[in-house]
This record gives C-alpha cells, structure tokens and sequence, in this order.
C-alpha cells in the first residue's frame, strides 16, 4: 500500500509570498522525487489558478476558515488519508493525530523587543511553538539564526530541529545575464510586507540621505502586500531590471528575496542582523539597518562602485546555485524517510 504524505497549505492565499512561495516551490521539486502519494491541503476559499504547477502532487481544498477549524481539518484528512506524516509550511500544529508532524519555524520575533507588536509575535504564536516543540516528531527551520533562537527558547528539542534552507527557483534566465554585465538601470527594489521587521521608514530615510549625496541615484521602489503585490512573472522582471535589492530588515529568518535577487544576478545590499549575514555570504553589502548613514553609505556603494556591483552579481550568482529547490525537496525527502515509512 502506497503511504501518503500530507502537507498542510494553509498558509497559502490570494497574495502568495514568502514563506508560501517557498513553501510551493520546494513542494513542486518534492512531488517527482517521492514514492508516496503527496496530497497538499489548502483552504477553501483558495483561487486554485494561484497555484504553480505541481507534478505528483494531489491538491485538496478542505481546510475552513479560522484556526481551531483548520486544526480539526488536519486533524480529520490525516485520519481519512491514513497519512503515514503531516508537513505543515507553519508551527501551529493539530493535537491527537496518531502519524509523526513535521512543523516550520520562520522566525522568533518576540524575541526582538522592538517586533513586539507585530502579529508574529503575539501570545498564541508562542503557544503555538511550545505546543509543536512538545508534539512535533520534527521541527524545521531554515537557517542557523533561526535555529539558534529556537533552541534558547526550547533547549530540549535540539535533537528534533533540522536545517532545510529554502530554494530559488527563477523563470528561464535572460540570455543577456552573464557575470559582467550589470542588470539594467531600473530603481533600487524594497520586497516584502509593511510589517515593523520590514524597517521601511529607515530605508525610505537612508535612501533619502544617499540621494542627497549623489543626485543621480535611482528611486525607490517597494513592493508587497498589501498596497503593491505584484504577480510572480512581475517580481522577476523587476528583479531583472533593477538596479539593486535593498533587504535592511531588523529581522530574518531567511531572506527569500535575497536569495531571489542573488539569482537573476542583481546586486544586493542587506542587514546584518538575524540570518540576512548567514544567507548573504560575502555576495551583499551589509550595514546595521538601525544606522541611517551605514545603510546610506551601502547604497552608494551599490549604485556607484561599477567595480563592486560586478563582483556582487558574480558572488551572487554563486551563491544562489548553492540554494535549489532540488536541495530543499531532497532535504524534505531525507528527513520525511527518517520519520515514517514513505
């Protein structure tokens, strides 16, 4: 009898980034390589069209709204499918399910005072991790930083936490992308959400300080939830043709649009903090997304050191080959075979 893997979509809706976006693309590269039937459980409400494709993989919109009916939800296609394992994109995880679950950890940000009020870093959230460090056969997290929080938090899940950074998947590359020759002159991108991590009224501030330095500087653009989400084709092409990536986050517990930048070859210049410096390597600039005239001095570097830029989108480059989706999945692969029977 074939196992079956479930894994839990929840996190996925109509604006797919982040965490979701890794998540599909690791789970796209996953279906191919297992010899278990691969059901991915997603809401109901879910625009299924959203969905990249997935070869192998059963997808299954079941899961209601609201979190104790999610819960249940696992709780119920878990026993219906017999899954042999439950690998949930979040931490929150169902009580009383009699297969081994895998959880994600992303981040701390309670940890950090100054994101105590972002949602992140709520009461529930922290229960939600306590639960699942008691409870889950696994816990994954996808950097060192990340891991390293978690286990001053939970010291005596240390042997259940396994590193599985995420993966970059890009559309075919531009043929004009070699190793020196700079993107073209777009502005200087900021992705992500308006949350207080994002340390966007810093950015706007250093860029403003950059700008006054050196007048021919390009603008800013940010884009994300909620005000400018972009489609997946769009962020590529923008990524494309930027001139740089601007990253200067209080918090990481990854890095994605990093790693995304580091792939199509477009400079980056990032914070120093949580796992930006693990992620980045020596491919970025890095400066203390706190100090307005680092982060300025950053960004003047990015758009007028020529020199510079091309051995940012050489080390870059490098860099994002070192971070598949291929790796993520076999990674995924490796630790499901140790836990249950697919």
């Amino acid at each position: 009898m074939t196992a079956t893997v479930l894994f839990d979509g929840s996190v996925l809706d109509a604006s797919i980034t982040g965490v979701g976006r890794a998540f599909l693309d690791t789970l796209a590269a996953y279906g191919p390589r297992s010899t278990s039937r691969c059901v991915l459980l997603v809401r109901r409400e879910l625009d299924l069209s959203l969905l990249p494709p997935l070869p192998e993989v059963e997808v299954r919109a079941v899961i209601p709204r609201g979190r104790w009916g999610r819960l249940l939800a696992l709780r119920a296609a878990a026993r219906e499918h017999r899954a042999a394992l439950l690998h949930s994109a979040v931490t929150a995880m169902p009580l009383r399910v009699a297969c081994p679950m895998v959880a994600s950890v992303h981040d701390l940000p309670w940890r950090d005072r100054a994101l105590l009020g972002e949602p992140g870093a709520r009461r529930r959230r922290r229960l939600a991790l306590a639960l699942a460090a008691h409870s889950a056969a696994a816990l994954v997290v996808p950097s060192r930083s990340t891991r390293d929080a978690l286990l001053r938090e939970h010291p005596g899940t240390t042997p259940r936490v396994h590193i599985i950074p995420h993966g970059v998947a890009p559309p075919a590359p531009d043929p004009t992308a070699v190793a020196d020759q700079p993107p073209a002159g777009g502005p200087l991108l900021v992705i992500g959400d308006d949350r207080p991590r994002k340390n966007l009224t810093r950015v706007q501030a250093a860029h403003e300080l950059a700008r006054h330095r050196l007048p021919d500087l390009p603008e800013l653009r940010h884009i994300g939830p909620p005000d400018d989400y972009v489609s997946e084709a769009e962020k590529w092409r923008l990524l494309r043709t930027a001139r740089g990536l601007l990253h200067f986050s209080l918090l990481e517990g990854f890095g994605l649009p990093v790693l995304e930048a580091f792939a199509v070859g477009t400079p980056v210049a990032c914070s120093d903090r949580g796992s930006l410096p693990e992620l980045a390597g020596d491919a970025a600039l890095v400066a203390d997304p706190t100090d307005l005239e680092a982060m300025a001095a950053a960004i003047i570097t990015l758009h007028g050191d020529e020199q510079r830029r091309r051995e940012l989108r050489r080390c870059g480059l490098q860099r994002a080959a070192e971070f598949t989706t291929e790796r993520s999945a076999e990674g995924w692969l490796q630790l499901h075979r140790s836990l249950a029977h697919v």
